[in-house]
């Protein structure tokens, strides 16, 4: 599946578009000035509906009635580039994506999780997946699709378990103490 193909995906679900990140850390580029002013402590730079094409995409799904949800699976301790992350869902959920945190250290039974995917109108008769495989420096080697079978059973499976183990972004965010809270939350 080619990234065009990938992205493509974003325009034309109908229902809902779920992620599951499992890795630590993402070789995302083009983000250099978000991640010095998180290191400083200083304000961040405006991410926002009017500054970010992903954000305007989730409020306009929501707006029309489609949903966008996630899942971020977290290790102890927190990479910088999770809690870089943890600081931005709170801008993605202000878009309107409902954003859940599994902790790996509560739950061992998450070791197994360790695909990152978006299934899109799962469990409609549109159900289909995308699994983004990455390097071991977390960039993207390529896209799968999965469009039905066992293998998109399982990944609705994965969706439904860590689904009933995370926590609103706000009650992890809340629960942690103040010095392990990311600078920005």
């Amino acid at each position: 599946m080619t990234r065009e193909e990938f992205q493509a995906c974003f325009e034309t679900f109908e229902v809902s578009a779920f992620r599951l990140e499992a890795r630590q850390t993402y070789a995302v580029g083009g983000q250099d000035e978000f991640v010095r002013a998180f290191r400083a402590g200083q304000a961040r730079p405006d991410r926002s509906v009017r500054t970010s094409s992903f954000l305007r995409e989730i409020a306009e799904a929501t707006i029309a009635g489609r949903q966008f949800s996630r899942v971020r699976i977290v290790d102890w301790p927190l990479t910088e580039y999770t809690q870089l992350s943890l600081v931005a869902y709170v801008e993605n959920a202000a878009a309107g994506e409902e954003i859940r945190v599994a902790d790996r250290g509560v739950h061992p039974e998450l070791r197994s999780q360790d695909i990152d995917f978006w299934l899109f109108d799962g469990a409609t008769a549109r159900s289909h997946a995308v699994i983004i495989n990455y390097d071991g420096s977390g960039s993207v080697l390529g896209f799968e699709s999965v469009t039905g079978g066992r293998r998109l059973t399982d990944l609705e499976r994965r969706r439904d378990a860590v689904w009933a183990v995370s926590v609103s972004l706000n009650e992890f965010l809340s629960d942690l103490p103040h010095e392990l809270r990311p600078t920005g939350s």
